[in-house]
């Protein structure tokens, strides 16, 4: 039996342009690089996060249990703990 996975830093790509929410812009390619910088066999596969149904579609694919999103607030970033307290009451069926 395999242990539950819970992803501690989950950054889903519709939350803000530098995790690659807009194609074509200097955030998406900034995502690309760092994630080839990562060692990510696919430097695009945040794409599947463009959307919160796609994010957790992925998430369950790959047999996370718990994804904690937390709030940001840096001098180019600001997602406010409310945004991310948002998330479990829209996902929950």
């Amino acid at each position: 039996m395999s242990r539950p996975i819970i992803d501690m830093r989950s950054r889903p790509a519709f939350l803000h342009d530098f995790y690659g929410a807009t194609p074509a812009t200097p955030g998406y390619e900034t995502a690309k690089w760092l994630n080839r910088r990562l060692g990510s066999k696919q430097d695009d596969h945040f794409v599947r996060s463009h959307t919160l149904d796609g994010f957790i579609e992925e998430i369950r694919e790959v047999g996370i249990r718990h994804a904690v999103v937390v709030g940001r607030d840096t001098p180019d970033i600001t997602i406010p703990n409310e945004t991310s307290g948002t998330l479990p009451r829209r996902t929950r069926s």
